[in-house]
């Protein structure tokens, strides 16, 4: 009789400590899932991060590349291939101007001018509510009168 009820007891210890690993394994999947969803996250971020760079870098690219971006500063810049991100370039400020260094005034033609010119490029991704704004300076020599 003895040995019955000690058979028995140790059976129930065995489902005890079953029972137990089985529900510490349950908390460490639900661990792993939770820190799998959360790198995931960081991850999507981290690329869309990048992508709004590449985008506001190739906007200042756009505006750099064509004079009339200065000559005309409030036209509108439109950037391809946004990924449905949205870009806004804001209108290009003359911030100073200069005379230009090694010209002479003949002829009765006014020498160029240096300008500096600033502009921002601000990029939002509606899909993970994030932004990049990017701030460019450029210095172009120019006719007189330019630098409105």
């Amino acid at each position: 009789m003895i040995k019955a009820a000690s058979q028995a007891s140790q059976r129930g210890a065995v489902l005890f400590v079953t029972l137990i690993v089985l529900v510490a394994v349950t908390l460490l999947v639900v661990m792993m899932s939770a820190l799998s969803r959360s790198n995931l996250q960081i991850v999507r971020n981290n690329q869309s991060e990048q992508q709004r760079i590449a985008l506001a870098q190739r906007a200042v690219e756009t505006v750099m590349g064509d004079i009339t971006h200065f000559t005309s500063p409030t036209t509108t810049i439109e950037v391809e291939n946004t990924d449905g991100m949205q870009v806004l370039v804001s209108n290009r400020l003359c911030v100073r101007a200069v005379a230009a260094m090694g010209y002479s005034v003949g002829y009765g033609a006014m020498p160029p001018i240096d300008t500096v010119w600033n502009f921002t490029v601000t990029v939002s991704d509606p899909m993970t509510g994030g932004s990049t704004v990017m701030t460019q300076g450029a210095r172009i020599r120019m006719m007189p009168d330019a630098c409105v």
